[in-house]
């Protein structure tokens, strides 16, 4: 009868035990965030659900309409003239307009005056100057120079669009800051770029 009573007593005790710890686990999760939520929360602060504009989470935007885009205000664009043409300039004909080409500079001839310019894409030139950076994308080789893209071809240096993931590891001084979809990039000769942990990094085309 003794052995009974020690038994039910024991019995009571432990379901008491496992009752106390039952509630205090309830407790502990109640009084935990909702970890869903919040990360639902954290996306909503991202314009159009994306990820931060982050080295190796990069925001590849392809074509762009150039309307569809801001322009930071506050920017001037400088518009290099000079009043006669180059000396020892090699003319270059292409898509029926006249260049003049000198050390990596391209000039149109507007209203007498000579005016900078960058080159179209499919422009070809024998020499370019040798502060050029070389730069790879696969098995592609570029050169890049004053924020124009090369690709030698036929003896010729031939201005390309480069490949979107592109790294250069500076821009010129003419680039302009853009807002596209909440996020900013930086647009030299119609390419995007964003910032990387290596430079600028192409994400895509102003058309």
């Amino acid at each position: 009868m003794k052995n009974s009573t020690k038994i039910s007593v024991f019995i009571a005790a432990l379901f008491l035990t496992i009752s106390n710890v039952a509630v205090a686990q309830q407790k502990d999760r109640d009084n935990r965030p909702n970890q869903s939520n919040q990360q639902s929360n954290n996306n909503s602060n991202r314009p159009n659900g994306q990820s931060n504009n982050k080295p190796g989470n990069i925001n590849n935007v392809g074509n762009v309409n150039r309307n569809n885009v801001q322009f930071e205000k506050g920017q001037t664009k400088k518009v290099v003239t000079i009043n006669k043409r180059p000396n020892n300039a090699q003319p270059i004909s292409h898509n029926n307009k006249n260049y003049q080409y000198k050390d990596g500079k391209y000039y149109l001839e507007t209203g007498g005056r000579y005016v900078n310019v960058a080159p179209p894409k499919g422009m070809r030139v024998k020499t370019i100057p040798n502060n050029y950076h070389r730069v790879t994308f696969g098995n592609i080789l570029y050169y890049f120079l004053d924020g124009i893209f090369y690709n030698q071809n036929n003896g010729y240096y031939e201005v390309v669009t480069p490949r979107i993931g592109t790294i250069v590891p500076s821009l010129p001084a003419g680039y302009e800051r853009v807002n596209y979809q909440g996020y900013m990039y930086y647009e030299y000769d119609g390419v995007l770029f964003t910032k990387v942990s290596r430079g600028y990094q192409v994400a895509g085309y102003l058309n």
